[in-house]
């Protein structure tokens, strides 16, 4: 469960977070992406499919983890490349074989 500080109410699914937020599950609180927990040194992104706040963005629809604003993206911003192995949005792509 997770919960949702203006209705102050436990939510039994990520779903039920408002617009703009997502299950976190370290806190159990509905969060928006750039409160998102670091989980062990791994920053956590808020994933758009699933509503929760994710390690890595693995669904077919939303392949990049864009660290700026901490969600799920389908294509990276201006600027950055998608890296394959990482599946995160970087500045270059400059040792990522």
């Amino acid at each position: 469960m997770w919960g949702e500080k203006v209705s102050r109410k436990c939510l039994t699914s990520p779903f039920q977070c408002p617009t703009g937020y997502y299950a976190d599950n370290t806190t159990h609180m509905c969060v928006i992406p750039t409160s998102c927990s670091v989980n062990s040194g791994t920053p956590f992104v808020a994933d758009n499919q699933t509503k929760y706040c994710v390690s890595g963005c693995y669904n077919n629809i939303t392949n990049w983890a864009d660290l700026d604003k901490k969600l799920c993206v389908v294509m990276c911003p201006r600027n950055k490349f998608g890296d394959n192995s990482s599946l995160q949005c970087l500045d270059d792509c400059q040792g990522t074989n």
